[in-house]
């Protein structure tokens, strides 16, 4: 399964409790919306592949960064908000690591080397 199938899955279901309860159609205590648009994160020169934190900083909604993949769930936070170390997140990161190593194994047994 994509990786980002998951994170639209889970987003959408969010938005549906959400909206259940009441909470997605106003703004908390009256606060002015601001929207967020989440980044498009390019590839870096040496080839490093950067991924957009799970949601925008608290502290100001318009920053919302991005960061190298080989950075998600490395035990650090870097997203402000410590998205990337998010216990779900990681459990199916880490999973999906095993697995394409898994399969590498695989395919080298059977290449012969």
């Amino acid at each position: 399964m994509n990786f980002h199938i998951v994170i639209f899955a889970l987003c959408s279901t969010l938005a549906i409790v959400n909206a259940a309860f009441g909470r997605g159609s106003r703004p908390l205590n009256n606060a002015d919306e601001v929207t967020a648009i989440k980044p498009v994160c390019e590839t870096d020169r040496h080839g490093n592949k950067y991924i957009p934190c799970a949601t925008p900083d608290q502290n100001d909604s318009r920053n919302w960064p991005c960061i190298k993949h080989s950075d998600l769930c490395n035990s650090r936070r870097d997203c402000p908000n410590g998205d990337d170390e998010d216990h779900f997140q990681c459990f199916y990161h880490k999973f999906r690591i095993e697995e394409v190593q898994a399969l590498r194994k695989i395919l080298d047994e059977v290449r012969g080397k």
